[in-house]
């Protein structure tokens, strides 16, 4: 069975697409997945066995050149190739209009979420067959509902399951720090980070930083004052980097799409949780530990904190999660 399936952006709905995913092969073995996803993102759809091959495209940036000549091209490509081939189905996992019309563009029956389980209620519109889907239940369990509908068997109860596990060794005692993230206010303290560096080093880690934008990279050089056990890394894209996350033998991360994608290898993971609440996500049970702030306005689910004046810690709502809290849970996982 081929199956087209559109879940273009972020990083984080993309991992959290893979349970569904791996639930759909186990009642469907031959099923073949081709997928569309936003060019920056194009790699981790391929992590899982059951995609054959993803389709770029560039809606971020066509949006900012529409002007231009070349841009168009593009687009006639990218919908090209999308309609090389007929699909048993074409299952728009996102709800958004721009992702249902992208539905429009391939060729086979469309599915995706009704008028009130869509994240945009419009994009229901697009599809022959939708799944009254409701909002209070976490994004991942959402989607394996989705999958179960779409493909007609039971939904499922199992523990997440993205579908692929680690490749090749893990190293012993190896911590990952991924401290970058998309909003100001999911980003844990610097000198936090830097201080539990200190502290996992004292118990003999080694510690790595990624880093994806300058001033993430000033943030790492600043982690890496904590000793010699510190390394950051170059830049680099996220197939690359995406094989050296597997070889760590726990995460640090605070609510961003490379922690997700550690918990999905199988890796214990904490999740250092401000603004935003794991319950409305889901996790990758047995791996992903999470870390939630006890502040009381929190989860605010605010890019912008309105509560700077309440403590010296910025964001406040991290100021109880302090390193050596974080470094008592991890001493658990490694004794």
């Amino acid at each position: 069975m081929r199956i087209l399936l559109i879940k273009t952006s972020s990083l984080g709905d993309i991992i959290h697409t893979f349970p569904a995913l791996t639930d759909a092969v186990k009642h469907n073995p031959s099923l073949i997945v081709d997928w569309v996803a936003e060019e920056s993102f194009c790699h981790p759809p391929l992590l899982h066995p059951a995609v054959r091959r993803v389709f770029p495209i560039a809606l971020r940036r066509w949006r900012k050149k529409l002007w231009q000549l070349n841009t168009w091209k593009e687009i006639r490509k990218a919908i090209g190739d999308i309609r090389l081939e007929e699909y048993d189905l074409i299952l728009d996992a996102q709800g958004l209009v721009k992702s249902g019309l992208l539905s429009l563009l391939a060729k086979g029956k469309r599915y995706g979420y009704a008028w009130k389980g869509a994240r945009e209620p419009i994009a229901s519109l697009f599809y022959q067959e939708k799944f009254e889907i409701p909002w209070t239940i976490t994004s991942i369990k959402r989607t394996r509902i989705l999958f179960a509908k779409t493909f007609g068997y039971p939904i499922p109860e199992t523990p997440t399951d993205a579908g692929f596990s680690k490749q090749g060794e893990i190293r012993a005692k190896t911590a990952l720090f991924l401290p970058g993230a998309s909003w100001m206010t999911k980003k844990w303290p610097v000198d936090y980070w830097t201080e539990l560096a200190r502290l996992i080093g004292e118990i003999g880690f080694t510690v790595t930083i990624p880093w994806s934008t300058p001033q993430e990279h000033q943030e790492a050089l600043r982690i890496q004052s904590a000793g010699n056990h510190v390394h950051v890394l170059a830049k680099m894209d996220l197939g690359k980097l995406a094989a050296i996350i597997q070889h760590h033998s726990l995460t640090v991360s605070v609510d961003s799409g490379l922690g997700y994608l550690s918990a999905a290898f199988q890796i214990p993971t904490f999740i250092l949780w401000g603004p935003t609440t794991p319950n409305m996500i889901g996790q990758f049970d047995n791996y992903q530990h999470n870390l939630i702030s006890p502040f009381w306005c929190s989860p605010c689910v605010k890019r912008d904190c309105r509560n700077k004046h309440l403590s010296e810690i910025q964001p406040p709502c991290f100021a109880e999660i302090t390193p050596e809290s974080v470094f008592q849970r991890l001493q658990i996982m490694v004794k």
